[in-house]
């Protein structure tokens, strides 16, 4: 084998509270598609972008054709020839395709900007990458997210890089999308350019890449040709020595009634991406229920349908045994059922207003009296459940902005508490929120699943799932892979029904 194009060294990276890197080597060949995987926090993020200059490291190094180099910015690692192609994709939505391809690097004619080269060369590129029905002078704001992605790979052969870096790069991606994706990255690979794939999508990286390597709390664990490995073992190394999760006291166990308050039956949605396929499940009374998934797998797609921001195209809902048509998240709440989105400051809340009107709009009605809020009920409602749910606050006409992370989404559960909501669904209730205020959501959940409020809770994190949840579902590309109970399943049974790996034990799929 010839000698490595890039080499990471005993590479650490400290952040507060976290050593995200402990001392971590890697290596990429010339013209090799390396994949990068681990559980959410093994570092696989931060490595990425030391090598490509948005991190610098603390210590340890990296070594580009022999010479160790220092990656201080962006620019430095273009300088390099080491392009990334991040989930959020970097492209200027008024600008044209070839003006984002050559983006801040214009082909000039006597210093000014020669339009005819640039859509000529942006032409050329695409070619390159199999593409030659896609018009460079179209605005990029019209385009799919995957004529996107290729216009950032391209910018990155224009810069001939001869790195490219991919962070999830099927996470909004359908199938044919998804296919068109690696056809350009072999195509890259058959350019002799190196590829790093960063994927939750075990069998992506079986299909795909040249070798692996895995991550596991900030340290390198393995690293394997694709050629001598499976999904199995990969998880195996991600996961470390299974263990099983605590078996709950009686005390904790909310085992719920046999009430079913929500059902869902065979329910398909051409409208979500990716699309829902055939999904059924029932949720009790009082019970708790996980829903989880590696990004692009449906989870957040399936519960935006719960509560009408998605059509159905088929299946049924059901609420307490009665069908029902969820046209809207206004007639879901008047229904029973209610969200708190994943991105509660820009979706979740009125980051302006007062901590009381954040927990008494949707109940403002009830306490308005031809036509004027009547203002001492407001702040009973309020006052009441920030006492009940603790939320830290100087006093109830604080705007919300000024909460912590905790305290904000303690807000939105006491909004929905006071609604009396029959179902709550959580989108990531515990991101950005820390250990402290994860364990008070926690028992906060715990609490209220014993007065008979029915949860779905959505999270990355399989481990917090089992902490809170009775039954946990596992979604894999729009489909519902099966149902475990928390009690009798580990972590690494959760992470191979996310991969798409069938397992039968303690499976079920209602």
């Amino acid at each position: 084998m010839s000698e490595p194009l890039l080499r990471v060294c005993s590479v650490t990276k400290n952040f507060p509270g976290v050593q995200a890197l402990k001392g971590v080597d890697f290596e990429l060949y010339p013209g090799e598609v390396h994949c990068l995987i681990g559980a959410n926090g093994a570092g696989k993020s931060t490595l990425i972008k030391i090598l490509s200059g948005v991190y610098r490291k603390d210590s340890g190094k990296i070594i580009h054709k022999g010479k160790e180099v220092e990656i201080s910015s962006p620019k430095e690692a273009r300088k390099l020839g080491i392009a990334t192609v991040f989930q959020e994709l970097d492209v200027v939505p008024y600008l044209s395709i070839a003006e984002n391809v050559f983006l801040g690097d214009y082909p000039r004619r006597r210093g000014v900007i020669d339009y005819k080269e640039m859509l000529f060369k942006a032409q050329t590129l695409l070619k390159a990458l199999g593409e030659e029905d896609i018009d460079p002078s179209l605005p990029i704001a019209g385009v799919s997210t995957a004529v996107k992605q290729l216009v950032v790979i391209a910018r990155a052969l224009a810069l001939s890089a001869e790195v490219v870096i991919f962070d999830e790069p099927t996470a909004v991606l359908g199938i044919e999308e998804q296919q068109r994706l690696f056809r350009v990255i072999r195509e890259l690979r058959r350019r002799g350019i190196s590829v790093i794939y960063v994927s939750h999508r075990l069998e992506e990286i079986i299909e795909l890449g040249d070798r692996v390597t895995v991550l596991r709390d900030g340290i390198r664990v393995s690293t394997r040709a694709i050629s001598e490995t499976n999904l199995e073992q990969l998880v195996e190394d991600m996961m470390g020595q299974p263990t099983k999760p605590k078996v709950k006291s009686e005390l904790e166990v909310r085992i719920g009634s046999e009430e079913v308050v929500l059902s869902v039956m065979d329910l398909y949605s051409d409208f979500t991406r990716p699309k829902l396929k055939g999904i059924s499940f029932s949720l009790r009374k009082g019970e708790v229920l996980g829903l989880f998934g590696f990004v692009g797998s449906g989870r957040s797609e399936l519960a935006r349908c719960l509560i009408g921001c998605f059509p159905p195209t088929s299946g049924r809902i059901l609420i307490e045994g009665k069908p029902v048509s969820l046209v809207s998240p206004w007639k879901a709440m008047h229904l029973g059922l209610a969200m708190a989105p994943e991105e509660r400051k820009s979706q979740g809340l009125f980051l302006d207003l007062s901590v009381s009107l954040n927990i008494t709009l949707p109940t403002l009605r009830d306490v308005t009296r031809r036509g004027l809020i009547r203002w001492k009920e407001v702040n009973s409602v309020s006052e009441h459940f920030t006492k009940e749910l603790e939320i830290k606050t100087p006093s109830l006409a604080q705007p919300v902005r000024y909460l912590s992370g905790g305290n904000q989404q303690k807000v939105i559960l006491a909004r929905w508490f006071a609604k009396r909501c029959k179902v709550l669904i959580l989108d990531e209730p515990m991101r950005g929120v820390d250990v402290a205020g994860k364990r008070e959501i926690a028992h906060l959940i715990r609490e209220k699943a014993k007065e008979g409020v029915s949860f779905i809770v959505i999270s990355s994190e399989a481990e917090e799932l089992l902490e809170v949840s009775d039954r946990v579902a596992v979604m894999f590309r729009g489909q519902l892979m099966g149902i475990m109970d928390a009690t009798r399943c580990d972590v690494a049974e959760l992470l191979k029904l996310a991969s798409g790996i069938k397992i039968g034990r303690f499976c079920s799929a209602v």
